[in-house]
């Protein structure tokens, strides 16, 4: 495990690292969208977006948890409902709410059981689809629970860094 010069060096790493991943998905969701390009290549665009949401998702909730000092619940697990659950009921609830405001914005109701229903449809997203070829490719997987899921994190995270500066 790497030393750190201080706990905000290393917080502040895991955060770049996860937002590296959250704007490369941004950009293959733009891509995917782009009615310009053949389906072949906007498959790509798809797999790409949802890999990488993913995956920023889960390094986001990682330096939540390491940011409430629950390291002990860190793990290399990829499960997003099962790392989410470790974080302190005070942040779940701030992340349903938040999420649950998007839905709100588009006219659809997000109840906390429904949401968990979601959380599981994306739980295992970045290692089922990251080899797209050797799965059911993105069947079953809310793309749309996972955007805005990913969305509400990345603000959270960057309000969390903006107060170690």
């Amino acid at each position: 495990m790497k030393k750190w010069k201080s706990r905000v060096d290393e917080l502040k790493y895991m955060f770049f690292n996860a937002k590296s991943f959250f704007k490369l998905a941004d950009l293959g969701r733009k891509y995917a969208c782009d009615q310009k390009l053949p389906n072949i290549e906007k498959a790509g665009y798809v797999f790409s977006h949802i890999v990488n949401y993913a995956f920023a998702c889960e390094l986001y909730i990682k330096l939540f948890l390491k940011w409430f000092d629950e390291c002990n619940k860190l793990s290399n697990s990829h499960k997003l409902s099962s790392l989410l659950s470790s974080c302190p009921d005070k942040l779940q609830n701030e992340i349903y709410d938040k999420v649950q405001y998007m839905y709100k914005r588009r006219n659809t109701a997000l109840c906390k059981c429904e949401f968990w229903k979601k959380m599981k449809s994306i739980n295992n997203v970045y290692k089922k689809c990251r080899y797209f070829y050797d799965n059911d490719l993105t069947q079953g997987v809310d793309c749309e629970f996972l955007t805005f899921f990913s969305y509400v994190l990345d603000n959270m995270a960057s309000s969390l860094i903006e107060h170690l500066k």
